[in-house]
């Protein structure tokens, strides 16, 4: 008689976690929608306004390009100023450089056609 009570317990308790978790994947039902209306939103085309149609055509024409970036990018600069009044004169100036080494197959992105609908990244 024990072993039956057991038992009956065991099944019940794998009967509510099975309808616990069946609940829950029936409650993401907003989510579904809510990226089936992403979907569309995304397959949907984009058109230009008129004052757009001689540089870009009817549609958007954002594509991005990608190159390699340089093995090693350097830059200098310097500057100063100068202010006088009188007797007394001020004059503050200031130079720096900068130098990067890019590992190999790393690329950057430019944008040669517009960036409305894309973002530049830079080595």
């Amino acid at each position: 008689m024990n072993k039956k009570l057991i038992g009956i317990g065991v099944a019940g308790m794998i009967a509510a976690f099975a309808y616990v978790n069946f609940e829950t994947i029936n409650d993401n039902d907003d989510l579904s929608d809510l990226t089936l209306q992403d979907v569309e939103a995304l397959s949907d085309t984009e058109w230009n306004s008129w004052e757009q149609w001689l540089s870009q055509g009817l549609t958007k024409d954002e594509r991005e390009m990608m190159r390699p970036c340089p093995s090693t990018e350097s830059s200098s600069g310097s500057g100063s100023i100068g202010v006088g009044n009188g007797n007394t004169n001020v004059e503050v100036g200031g130079s720096g450089s900068h130098e990067q080494t890019n590992p190999s197959g790393r690329k950057e992105i430019v944008c040669p056609y517009g960036n409305t609908n894309c973002t530049e990244v830079a080595c």
